[in-house]
């Protein structure tokens, strides 16, 4: 219940239900056409079956709902912008208050409350007159939501209106299952845990010819304490937004890391993936980082990093040994000696564990059968970096001491030694 209770207050975090409210401001007769349409269709949205429930996003009648939600949302955010031309971050963040009051969040999860979808979101300027807008319906007490993104900018009379929305690309994309398309996703399971929802847009160095870019952050709607997120780059031609980047990626929800954009290079935290160590739910570890640097000709990207390079030389050297690959070039013959032993002693504690136990694990080894073999360590808890030439991994199953040197400029493991847990 804990992990699931941060993933709310994320949600709701970034979707400002939180927040303070804005001192009203009177509406056009526009908008107050648009706040009363929405009204009855989030209660559409909202009509509970005989489970006292609401339907599901990918529920088939709630497709055309949400494509005129986000619609209306974006008719609504263009008329906003344009009343609010000198509006702060912090107001561009709430500017969805008037039209889609946020609902009563106690911080405390009630069962016998039931999710009513609410919809949140936020605007970012990425050039002059052009905003980035996201929106988002999700349920306040769960993890459960959908998002996405638009551009408003002027149109041929010089007045803000939504130009562009990522929802029919997606949709473009969606039988090829890649990124691009994981914006038109609604359920669970087909990409990863769940739909996508933005939570922070960042405008880039423009290109060489004065077209815009900018960033969108997003991360998937699901419970867990590791978030699946989603970076995306587009470059703005006025009238379309083209993709020049985009890919997932692992987060620890509390990470206090934040993307940063500096020297033309955005960086962006992670939870680097290894095959040796677990890689999601509690663990912080291995932090790593990912880098796109922005030219004015091109978006590359430069990859993931570890921020402790040496779990990345460890994994690499665990893994060889499992799979029955070749290590020489990874470590000394003592050290790979080692590492072997420590694998036979491993497999054979499975064989010998209780028939629940030895159950689970032949049905996990059935399930992974086209991955490779690999160690079974539990998370990665802690590294310390011990000396200029040696470090320690503490995780759940052992705690690993290595040293190591560099050979013609790569590294290559000295020693290993499998230490009792801590």
């Amino acid at each position: 219940m804990q992990r699931l209770h941060r993933i709310i207050l994320c949600i709701v975090g970034v979707l400002g239900a939180t927040a303070p409210q804005l001192q009203s401001q009177p509406l056009t007769s526009e908008m107050d056409q648009l706040r009363s349409r929405h009204e009855g269709l989030l209660k559409r949205m909202n009509e509970l079956d005989t489970k006292h429930n609401v339907s599901d996003l990918d529920d088939p009648r709630m497709k055309p709902l949400l494509d005129e939600g986000w619609r209306l949302a974006g008719e609504w955010a263009a008329d906003w912008l344009e009343g609010h031309p000198a509006a702060t971050s912090k107001e561009l963040k709430r500017l969805f208050e008037q039209f889609s009051p946020s609902p009563d969040d106690s911080g405390t999860y009630d069962p016998n409350k039931p999710d009513l979808y609410a919809l949140g979101g936020l605007a970012r300027p990425v050039g002059k007159g052009v905003y980035v807008v996201t929106a988002a319906y999700y349920h306040p007490q769960s993890a459960c939501g959908a998002g996405t993104f638009l551009v408003v900018a002027q149109d041929a009379t010089g007045r803000l209106r939504p130009i562009w929305s990522v929802k029919p690309v997606a949709e473009q994309h969606f039988e090829k299952r890649d990124e691009i398309g994981h914006w038109a996703y609604l359920g669970c399971g087909a990409y990863y845990d769940g739909p996508l929802i933005a939570d922070w847009v960042m405008p880039l160095p423009a290109a060489r010819n004065g077209q815009l870019r900018f960033a969108v952050d997003a991360f998937e709607a699901t419970n867990g304490n590791t978030i699946l997120r989603h970076l995306s780059i587009w470059q703005w031609n006025g009238n379309d937004a083209a993709d020049l980047l985009a890919g997932a990626y692992q987060d620890y929800v509390d990470d206090k890391r934040a993307p940063a954009l500096r020297d033309a290079i955005l960086t962006v935290p992670t939870t680097e993936v290894t095959s040796s160590f677990d890689s999601f739910g509690a663990a912080q570890e291995p932090r790593g980082r990912w880098r796109v640097r922005l030219t004015p000709d091109r978006v590359k990207d430069l990859g993931h990093q570890f921020l402790n390079p040496q779990v990345a030389w460890l994994d690499a050297l665990l893994s060889a040994v499992a799979a029955g690959r070749d290590a020489s070039g990874l470590a000394s013959p003592p050290a790979i000696a080692q590492v072997r032993a420590e694998w036979k002693d491993q497999q054979s504690d499975i064989s010998k564990s209780a028939p629940g136990e030895k159950q689970l694990a032949d049905s996990s080894a059935e399930k992974d059968s086209e991955e490779e073999p690999s160690f079974f360590l539990g998370f990665l808890n802690r590294f310390q970096a011990t000396g200029p030439d040696s470090f320690d991994v503490d995780c759940d199953e052992a705690r690993i001491r290595a040293t190591y040197r560099m050979r013609a400029g790569k590294p290559y493991i000295t020693s290993v030694r499998f230490l009792a847990p801590n």
